[in-house]
């Protein structure tokens, strides 16, 4: 006899079979670029992954509640039918209403998670507990992060840090001109930039911009362009959403109002909408709560965890000049942390030691 795992994948399969057979009937491709993509490719990819974060929280739930919370997980599936019968019509503004469909399905389906993590978090070890939040929250951040690339280019400084990637990647260096001149980063700006965010020094361009992200971002755009890079900061805003988890139990906040607070951090600005865009906030983020969970024991803490507190604090000013104060007064409870008080006989004797 199969297990509940097994018999819940076998039922996803066929779900997710249906779903492509009905996406791919040859109507779907006259609605449009946009609409045939969410369609065909991102609603998929989204429904797989909620699929996952499903079964990673049933795992967890005792048998009486799985069940139902299995059972509740196929409603996220209604979205098909819906998106696929706002495609068959031909009014206007088509591609809002896919995406607020969309959107709404899988907020549906992360209140639906977080339901059913709220009845286990008090029972689960603090890391277990910030890792399946993290997996849970990730799952809305993917999901969220495909339409956000289909329908909205780069904006803002985003691009001027990708053409920083680009610069790297194609001459080792940090002059921008050539990246500028060549309009190399068509392949994800749609047109011409009206700026540079750049300075000249002699015949060379270098960017305004801090380096912290693009050097960062270099290898994953390698890899796969923006989409990669996105995907990256997707799995930063995860690991800030276990760190913060983590930071609340640190204060000894009992686990449910530690839940509550994280999720209704992760579900609002600026966690939410930074995994979307392509910036150095929660990375900063990120190294400010893991530097503060690593000192959190005073004049207690060990030399490793005061290495690595270090090291956080040092990356924050090449992330973002705006972190710059942060860093001093981090920097600062790290030396008061580190500079352990002497007692006058252990003084002495280290002295009598060395003049020896």
């Amino acid at each position: 006899m199969m297990g509940w795992a097994a018999r819940f994948a076998l039922v996803n399969a066929v779900a997710l079979a249906l779903t492509l057979f009905a996406v791919f009937q040859p109507w779907v491709a006259l609605t449009g670029e946009v609409p045939v993509v969410i369609a065909r490719k991102y609603l998929p990819f989204a429904l797989v992954i909620s699929a996952l974060g499903t079964a990673l929280v049933a795992r967890f739930l005792p048998p009486e509640r799985r069940r139902m919370f299995l059972a509740r997980h196929f409603a996220v599936y209604a979205v098909v039918p819906l998106l696929l019968f706002v495609q068959s019509r031909a009014s206007e503004p088509r591609e809002a209403a896919l995406g607020a469909i969309y959107l709404f399905a899988f907020a549906i389906w992360t209140a639906h998670a977080l339901e059913g993590v709220w009845h286990i978090v008090a029972n689960l070890a603090d890391r277990t507990a910030a890792l399946l939040l993290a997996a849970v929250f990730l799952v809305p951040f993917l999901a969220l992060l495909p339409y956000h690339r289909a329908v909205m280019p780069t904006a803002s400084d985003e691009p001027h840090y990708l053409v920083i990637v680009q610069s790297i990647l194609s001459d080792g260096d940090f002059d921008l001109r050539d990246d500028y001149d060549s309009h190399a980063y068509m392949s994800f700006y749609p047109d011409v930039l009206p700026d540079r965010h750049a300075i000249d020094i002699g015949n060379a361009q270098y960017p305004i911009r801090d380096l912290g992200v693009p050097i960062v971002a270099a290898l994953p755009f390698a890899l796969a362009g923006r989409t990669a890079v996105l995907v990256l900061i997707c799995l930063v805003g995860a690991a800030l959403v276990a760190q913060l988890y983590q930071a609340c139990r640190d204060l000894r906040i009992a686990a449910r109002p530690a839940f509550l607070a994280t999720a209704a951090a992760s579900l609002a600005h600026p966690i939410l909408t930074y995994t979307t865009q392509i910036y150095p906030e929660l990375m900063a983020a990120l190294a400010l709560v893991v530097a503060a969970r690593l000192l959190r024991d005073g004049r207690a803490t060990s030399l490793a965890r005061l290495a690595g507190a270090s090291a956080c604090v040092g990356v924050l000013p090449w992330l973002s000049t705006r972190a710059w104060l942060i860093a001093v007064g981090v920097g600062l409870v790290l030396a008061y942390c580190a500079l352990r008080p002497v007692g006058v006989a252990t003084g002495a004797a280290r002295l009598r030691r060395i003049v020896a």
